[in-house]
């Protein structure tokens, strides 16, 4: 059985009383089988960060970042966490120019990244999923 646990870290909507909203979005997606995987970073590093340690989740849990697409509330973390972390992996859609000293794997096409996780490849030139 593939067991997966999805946390959202920011949005614009908390559940969580003591979590800070902000317009973006980010998510951890904890796997068992898979490296742990933060899917977008939100847009403020400094929400990002304090949410994430309310919930308990370490830049170093995270092994791999998935960047749906370039816009700011989708990426705004993105720099801040790997100065955290070098060792975290970047996948990002063919037309997000970024540059990094970690990895960055840049997805034109569909592609298996893991078991059961999949990217879409970036669809029309903007995002991926």
């Amino acid at each position: 059985m593939f067991e997966l646990k999805i946390t959202i870290v920011y949005d614009n909507n908390t559940f969580e009383n003591d979590l800070k909203s902000d317009w973006g979005f980010a998510c951890f997606i904890k796997s068992k089988e898979n490296p742990n995987i933060l899917f977008d970073t939100g847009t403020k590093s400094k929400i990002l960060f304090e949410n994430m340690r309310k919930l308990g989740i370490e830049a170093s849990d995270i092994d791999e970042v998935f960047i749906s697409h370039a816009h700011n509330d989708h990426t705004g973390g993105l720099k801040d966490l790997l100065k955290k972390n070098r060792e975290i992996k970047v996948y990002i859609p063919a037309s997000f120019n970024f540059l990094s000293d970690n990895e960055v794997i840049t997805v034109q096409k569909s592609i298996k990244l893991h078991k059961n996780f999949y990217s879409t490849g970036e669809l029309n030139n903007v995002e991926q999923s």
